[in-house]
């Protein structure tokens, strides 16, 4: 296989590292960036395979010349998915807002609890560099350029958090936007779970729905979750301030029950946890 890797940012030069640590052969492209050919400075018909880095549009011209070409384009997170073991479970997260927040919180709650866990995706480190290590989860932020690219890409545990209307000079219309959200739903199994935080896209999801307002009630300051042992927690056991955190919390906390984690782990990892940096980060007092 000849792969063309189109984008040479954080993405495109994981996937570049990746396919020479395991001998493959491969050119990187970039419209912009300096030092790189430019795609219509290669031959198409030279290639296998063509990965896209999540920026890369749905529109861009190289689609439309690879279906012309009958080579297969994909995103970078099909292509690490197609080589991740069957033994690794994903849990994804996407949502207009509050990705980044709740994908690290779950990911601090599957750590506390013993598993091996790459934490990435959208969201610092590319799902691709969970080939270099011996995971047994991976929880990955998903932007909805990422989702747009899946074929076969199938979540364990998917997670929808809310959807209003964002990027809008990618997408025509909301309705196109809410289509890339819903698609990671796609390839769920009746054995996968959904966690859907915004219930008037509950029809979406194909796994064993947890939705809020059922299985997840927030009660004023106060969340109940009804999934595995249990949990019910408080917004006086969260550093993080505001409603929006306590519905990120609860997202996660729903996740980690679902993937075996004990009330009592998830609790400690609640009241610990202080957030990303830049967050609502709390820098001093004035008088």
């Amino acid at each position: 296989m000849k792969y063309l890797i189109v984008g040479a940012g954080t993405t495109g030069s994981s996937l570049a590292r990746y396919l020479e640590k395991v001998g493959e052969e491969f050119v990187v492209v970039d419209d912009k960036k300096e030092g790189f050919p430019r795609p219509q400075e290669v031959d198409l018909r030279d290639f296998d395979q063509v990965v896209l880095s999540p920026g890369i549009p749905m529109n861009h011209w190289i689609l439309k010349k690879t279906k012309e070409l009958d080579i297969e384009a994909i995103g970078d997170v099909e292509f690490a998915f197609r080589r991740l073991g069957k033994d690794v479970k994903i849990l994804g997260i996407t949502g207009t807002n509050g990705k980044s927040t709740t994908t690290v919180l779950l990911g601090e709650m599957l750590k506390s609890s013993g598993f091996k866990v790459f934490v990435g995706g959208n969201l610092g480190r590319p799902f691709v560099e969970a080939l270099d290590g011996d995971y047994k989860l991976a929880v990955l932020e998903l932007s909805s350029f990422q989702l747009d690219k899946i074929k076969s890409f199938r979540a364990h545990v998917a997670c929808l958090l809310n959807i209003t209307f964002d990027h809008g000079d990618y997408y025509g219309n909301f309705e196109e936007y809410v289509r890339s959200k819903l698609r990671i739903f796609e390839n769920q199994g009746e054995e996968d779970w959904s966690v859907v935080m915004c219930p008037e896209y509950g029809y979406a999801a194909k796994g064993r729905k947890v939705l809020l307002g059922k299985e997840i009630l927030v009660k004023g300051d106060r969340v109940e979750i009804d999934v595995g042992d249990g949990l019910s927690f408080g917004k006086k056991d969260l550093f993080l301030p505001g409603r929006h955190n306590l519905i990120n919390a609860a997202c996660a906390s729903s996740c980690a029950l679902i993937m075996g984690a004990s009330p009592e782990i998830i609790l400690d990892t609640l009241r610990s946890f202080r957030g990303l940096p830049h967050r609502i980060e709390f820098v001093g007092e004035g008088r």
